[in-house]
């Protein structure tokens, strides 16, 4: 049946009947050699993706420094490396597992804020302006606000695209998968950033994702930006057949929850030899009157 299904193209049954479940057969688990953390994160942020952000910070640091140089002479130069970038990197997750009030205060001659391992390799005014210019997108390059293929995430959508891409790649996941909703938290200033008040993390950044019920695997996410148009519907179903796009054909069985369920996703899931189980909400389109009139308890 089409996603258009309705009450009167679809007969319901309270006989239960015999569901032919095609067996699974696809791989499962790393399809890269695991070495210690470091290089399994390495292995996820590719070299490819090292030397990008390399050299678009290059850029944008040319272009700073070439608008705001005086003089006859020729602009001064700034640029890094790839070993550079990945320092910088681990840094900046230390500096998030060590969180101090200042960025200044890892510096600090103060023996109970001096932050060895980050003010010991490398000096507090080059950290600051890897900060100012580490880029991610040529901004030459992205469409401006109100354009049709404007992209509120343009600035970090390389860094999101390789992610999205390492991830699938590196692993195979069982034959369960999960898709939910997460936040990462943020309470910064953010056009992006979504209030949630029934969630743990409450304000923060939304993510859709697909993961391994076995081990949580991320195997695929979406950041969500906002509502597209200024009715958004069948937001739920769209999140599921874009996460699940790789999965087509393969028999996979994934599990959600009353916001994404549907009748007409789950027929659209199964001529995709896709098998879901969810929860339901009343008011969905399609569902028997007799569900629908039925008075449920907790």
């Amino acid at each position: 049946m089409s996603g258009e299904s309705s009450d009167e193209d679809t007969e319901w049954s309270d006989t239960p009947c015999t569901v032919n479940i095609l067996e699974f057969s696809e791989p499962v688990g790393p399809s890269i050699t695991l070495g210690d953390s470091t290089a399994t994160f390495l292995t996820l942020f590719t070299p490819e993706l090292l030397e990008h952000i390399v050299r678009e910070t290059n850029r944008y640091a040319e272009q700073c420094i070439s608008a705001t140089h005086q003089g006859d002479g020729p602009p001064p130069t700034w640029t890094t490396t790839v070993d550079e970038v990945k320092a910088f990197i681990g840094f900046a997750i230390l500096m998030g597992i060590n969180e101090l009030p200042e960025i200044r205060d890892y510096w600090s001659t103060n023996d109970q804020l001096h932050y060895f391992p980050v003010a010991s390799r490398i000096p507090r005014k080059r950290f600051m302006e890897l900060s100012t210019y580490l880029h991610f997108a040529n901004n030459e390059n992205i469409v401006a606000r109100g354009q049709p293929e404007y992209d509120r995430l343009a600035k970090v959508r390389p860094v999101i695209t390789a992610l999205q891409k390492s991830f699938l790649e590196a692993y195979k996941p069982h034959r369960e998968n999960a898709i939910d909703e997460a936040m990462i938290k943020f309470k910064g200033r953010s056009s992006l950033k979504q209030y949630l008040p029934m969630k743990p993390i409450k304000r923060g950044f939304k993510v859709w994702v697909r993961a391994d019920s076995h081990n949580g695997y991320l195997c695929n996410f979406e950041i969500y930006t906002g509502k597209e148009d200024s009715v958004e519907t069948n937001l739920g179903a769209k999140v599921v057949k874009k996460l699940s796009r790789t999965l087509v054909g393969k028999r996979y069985h994934l599990y959600f929850d009353n916001f994404f369920s549907s009748v007409s996703l789950m027929e659209d899931l199964l001529e995709d030899e896709l098998y879901a189980c969810g929860t339901f909400r009343k008011d969905r389109r399609g569902l028997p009157q007799a569900i629908v009139k039925t008075t449920l308890g907790r």
